[in-house]
């Protein structure tokens, strides 16, 4: 797995997974993901009961306001990439800083 530091508060994270599952201790946290998978298959269960299948050429955007608690790759290999994206709002009426505002 590589890790780069696209700019300020943006990361890409390219995998390469040849196992069955992987668990990581998430929390939440105000970042959006679009991952991508290029080959084999992703899944992922969150806290919230929902799910996510990735096949290959797929593409997904979430939250993890609602962070996942369990991650597997039932072909046992996975190669994608994760774009992650920090949040910041601003006052109460949660007015997004960045490129859009709603």
């Amino acid at each position: 797995m590589w890790m780069y530091d696209i700019f300020q508060g943006v990361q890409l994270m390219v995998a390469n997974f040849a196992t069955e599952s992987c668990f990581r201790d998430s929390e939440r946290q105000n970042v959006i993901e679009i991952n991508h998978c290029r080959k084999g298959r992703f899944e992922r269960v969150f806290d919230n009961k929902n799910y996510l299948y990735l096949g290959e050429g797929d593409i997904a955007l979430n939250s993890q306001m609602h962070p996942p608690i369990a991650s597997s790759f039932p072909l046992n290999y996975y190669y994608g990439s994760r774009a992650i994206k920090q949040i910041k709002w601003k006052g109460k009426r949660h007015r997004y800083i960045g490129t859009s505002s709603f």
